[in-house]
């Protein structure tokens, strides 16, 4: 795991279409779609995970210097000019959000192969002071292995829009990831600091709760430095035989 102090996060989720699709999905995010990422200025690590209740149903968690690292010629180029086999997967992923954020706190060092997933959403700034001391209270009692949260940040620079609908109104939107290796635990932890911070706030969507499936590091790649990898042909014939460029 990478010991560099990340500044931002980006959270993905989506679903794909189709459960005769999930090895080619599963296959392209972690061998070919997810170090691409990685290897972009500015990004640091990056944790796949599948929801434990919908099999269709994946979480990224990519950790940034920060934000500006959404921002560069260099990640525009992999929107705008895909490889063939991310081409292919864009048109089976559903209910895609992702939400860019300014890391705000982080409480413990370790990861945990379960995590849980918040999007609240808050009038300005409140929450902030009593999430951050809730969130730091519960691991200082082992309530949970480690938490992080930080502020959606959307901008403009965002080629690929949600698929999700944003909560319209006033307010901020806050991501908070929660992790523990027991899911019960998980779970009870995140329901009651979901009842203590009731007042301040409000849930965009209901928890989700996700197993570590893989991670990368930026330093785990051997040539990260020299730009942009190749896409893996290969592996895209593999599954598309006939459907190569």
């Amino acid at each position: 795991m990478s010991t560099h102090q990340a500044g931002a996060f980006l959270g993905l989720w989506n679903s794909i279409s189709d459960p005769r699709l999930a090895r080619e999905h599963d296959t392209w995010h972690s061998v070919e779609h997810v170090p691409e990422r990685v290897g972009l200025p500015g990004f640091l690590e990056a944790r796949r995970y599948r929801s434990v209740d919908a099999p269709l149903r994946y979480f990224t968690h990519y950790r940034l210097d920060a934000l500006a690292a959404l921002d560069t010629p260099e990640y525009r180029d992999v929107f705008e000019h895909p490889t063939p086999w991310s081409a292919r997967m864009r048109t089976v992923l559903r209910d895609f959000h992702r939400q860019p954020c300014e890391l705000r706190g982080t409480w413990g060092s370790s990861s945990a192969r379960c995590i849980a997933t918040l999007c609240l959403r808050a009038d300005g700034d409140a929450l902030a002071g009593p999430l951050d001391n809730a969130l730091r209270q519960t691991v200082l009692e082992a309530g949970l292995l480690s938490a992080q949260w930080g502020t959606a940040r959307p901008t403009s620079a965002f080629p690929i829009a949600n698929q999700r609908a944003e909560i319209a109104g006033a307010g901020q939107t806050h991501v908070v990831l929660l992790q523990h290796p027991d899911l019960a635990r998980l779970r009870q932890c995140t329901q009651s600091l979901l009842q203590a911070i009731a007042p301040l706030a409000r849930v965009e969507t209901a928890p989700e709760f996700h197993e570590w499936l893989t991670s990368v590091s930026r330093a785990d790649l051997p040539d990260a430095a020299a730009g942009r990898p190749p896409p893996r042909t290969d592996l895209f014939t593999h599954f598309n035989p006939g459907d190569t460029p």
